[in-house]
């Protein structure tokens, strides 16, 4: 509880603490920043597909 109220107070989006534990709860197995996420939590998520470790070099 007390990590999920430091980052209510950490972040510039008004958030309410049962809002911010159900979205982290909906976005838990997104990668993206945390922080990031929290000021800004309705813009689109990264594309997996840019990630460089996802590819694998078959030679």
């Amino acid at each position: 509880m007390l990590l999920l109220r430091y980052l209510q107070v950490s972040s510039r989006f008004g958030w309410s603490l049962a809002n911010l534990v159900a979205l982290l709860r909906m976005n838990l197995f997104t990668h993206r920043d945390l922080m990031a996420w929290l000021d800004k939590p309705f813009a689109t998520p990264p594309d997996p597909q840019d990630n460089p470790q996802a590819t694998l070099a078959f030679a």
